[in-house]
Parts: C-alpha cells; sequence; structure tokens
C-alpha cells in the first residue's frame, strides 16, 4: 500500500520507492540499494531521510570517531565482550599485565591471577588497582597476624 505521495510501508520489498526518491544522477547500482534503504525505512520525504542522518551522527559522528563501543549481542557473545575488553583497554595477553608485586614476594601469585583478570575482562588500570590493593590487604593482615602470635 502506498499513499498519495508514493510512500510505501517500511519493510515492503514489492513496493516501489517514494516518488520523492528520484535516483537520477546516481549510478545505477548504488541507485537500487538506495531505494530499498529508502522503502525499508520508511522515509516519507527528504526531511525523514536527513533527520535519521542527524541522529546517525549524534552516536556516531565525526567527534566521537574511534571513541564508540559496540555492546555485545548476548552474555555468552565472547567474541563481542573480547571486542569490549580490548577496546576498554584490557591487555592483549596476560603477561602484558605487569602486576606490581610485593618485595621479597616471587610474583607466583600475581602470574597466577593474570590470566583470571584477563578472562574477566579487566583493563590494566583495574589490574594494577586491585593488585595494589591485594597486596596492601595481604600486608595488612600478614602484620596483624604477626602482632597476636607475638601477645600470644
Amino acid at each position: 500500500m502506498s499513499d498519495d505521495t508514493g510512500s510505501a510501508p517500511a519493510g515492503n520489498p514489492a513496493a516501489p520507492a517514494p516518488a520523492w526518491y528520484a535516483p537520477e544522477g546516481i549510478d545505477p547500482n548504488t541507485s537500487t540499494q538506495l531505494g530499498e534503504l529508502v522503502k525499508a525505512k520508511g522515509w516519507k520525504g527528504p526531511a525523514d531521510a536527513l533527520l535519521s542522518y542527524q541522529n546517525l551522527e549524534k552516536v556516531f559522528g565525526a567527534d566521537k570517531a574511534g571513541r564508540t563501543i559496540l555492546a555485545p549481542k548476548s552474555d555468552d557473545d565472547a567474541d563481542g565482550w573480547s571486542a569490549v575488553y580490548n577496546r576498554l583497554g584490557r591487555p592483549e595477553t596476560p603477561d602484558k599485565y605487569q602486576l606490581p608485586v610485593p618485595e621479597g614476594d616471587d610474583g607466583s601469585f600475581a602470574t597466577a591471577a593474570a590470566p583470571v583478570l584477563h578472562e574477566l575482562g579487566l583493563t590494566t588500570k583495574q589490574a594494577k588497582g586491585l593488585a595494589e590493593w591485594w597486596n596492601k590487604a595481604s600486608a595488612a593482615r600478614v602484620e596483624a597476624e604477626g602482632e597476636s602470635f607475638d601477645q600470644g
């Protein structure tokens, strides 16, 4: 069905492109693709197409180029989540975290923790902050236990 302006309902592939859409001067291959887009979007006139473009630029405009992140399709989308984690600052591999290790520590805990931090998607900054907190908390616990032992 089309109204008197020649627009077709969105999603009706059999209907012609609306009358306002004039593909003159456009490559015939591109013209067909653009006509299909006009029909699929249900744009009733140039203002609809321009408004759509304006809204697209609000989300993905030049001022945001290279800074956008697409949400994964679902919680099970491992590749999608990996792309998000990488974009946020997760290092390429667990060994690139360079986690801080307390003086006198052999680093075995940091080495064991790095793959888990990587799998969970932590950024380098997050992993470092967590490791620093853990090191301080562990040192405080050891000190408290030592004082308790000395008093007992």
